[in-house]
């Protein structure tokens, strides 16, 4: 299919067309401050292989929170599941559920654990680094509650 020519007053509209366009003024500076932000763009340094940071899996278990009552228990269930949209709509969730009671241990229990405890629940994250994964952690709405929150990598 050949080009139609232009008519005199579309050449004239292509002719006034600015020839060079500026991006908006600090738009790299935004979109390389949320490529650090969101942990992926690997830190500056003379051994970086490459611009964008390598993506790893990290599994947050919840542990132990103070016990509370029902409305108390259904208002926290709500603040978990809106930070865990949070995270999802950063790209950064893979999966999460709350784990039901212990049904069986085999074996010893893990150091300093009671027999029949386990993590309450589990986030599992995608993030560039495994201090990037700890910075999302801190933010987990379980820790203002007295649980605690154990960042693992998922694979070597």
């Amino acid at each position: 299919m050949q080009d139609e020519p232009l008519n005199p007053r579309d050449r004239q509209d292509l002719e006034q067309l600015p020839r060079e366009i500026e991006p908006p003024a600090g738009l790299e500076e935004r979109v390389v401050g949320a490529l650090r932000e969101t942990g992926r763009l690997a830190p500056p340094g003379p051994n970086r292989r490459r611009w964008l940071a390598p993506l790893a899996d990290y599994m947050l278990l919840l542990y132990g929170a103070q016990d509370t009552s029902a409305d108390e228990e259904q208002a926290r269930v709500e603040e978990h599941s809106a930070w865990a949209a949070e995270q999802a709509a950063a790209g950064r969730l893979l999966a999460a559920e709350r784990l039901g009671e212990v049904t069986s241990v085999l074996g010893a229990a893990p150091a300093g654990a009671a027999p029949g405890t386990g993590p309450a629940g589990f986030f599992l994250i995608r993030a560039a680094s495994a201090e990037a994964a700890a910075a999302i952690a801190s933010d987990c709405p379980h820790l203002r509650y007295g649980g605690s929150v154990v960042v693992r990598r998922v694979g070597n």
